[in-house]
């Protein structure tokens, strides 16, 4: 059951960041036959998919002005493709690598979050109704006794918290 939530969740992201990303929906829109290729594709055969996703990351990172970008396919459990693509730090002309880059999802992380929390309600390990400093003891961050109610994980993911996210200093809200 877990390899299952962290296929399904990788999928997501990825399926996430290409539906809901400007570039991501510039390639839908300009090759629709996108699809119909992946759908062609024998993954068992891993030359095939390999020189099949080199062919079309070289054409998205260009096309689109992609710096970089790192793919992982999996098939039946099996990981059949895990590969970086262009640059991780254009500067230092640092490469992708599939293994160790790490890019910011943004918002994708808490559908990730939610989900996850939502498996713990189902396995009798969360309560939504909850304070969510319960779930805090051995962390750092805690929510203030703001509010006559305390803040529950309910309201956490249904931004009805009462409360604003506020600037990092990072470029994320």
């Amino acid at each position: 059951m877990q390899h299952r939530f962290v296929h399904i969740i990788i999928v997501v992201v990825l399926i996430f960041a290409l539906v809901s990303t400007p570039i991501g929906t510039a390639a839908a829109e300009s090759d629709r036959s996108f699809g119909s290729q992946a759908d062609q594709i024998d993954l068992s055969d891993r030359a095939e998919t390999e020189a099949w996703v080199d062919e079309t990351m070289a054409h998205q990172l260009e096309a689109y002005h992609i710096p970089g970008a790192a793919v992982v396919i999996v098939s039946d459990g099996e990981v059949v493709l895990a590969k970086g693509y262009g640059y991780a730090d254009l500067e230092s002309q640092r490469p992708v690598d599939a293994d160790e880059t790490v890019f910011s999802v943004g918002s994708t992380g808490k559908l990730v979050t939610w989900t996850a929390v939502m498996q713990g309600v189902e396995e009798d390990r969360l309560e939504l109704d909850d304070d969510v400093n319960d779930y805090l003891t051995d962390s750092a961050v805690t929510v203030p006794d703001t509010y006559a109610q305390p803040v529950t994980l309910e309201h956490l993911g249904t931004h009805s918290a009462g409360f604003e996210d506020s600037f990092r200093g990072d470029g994320h809200r």
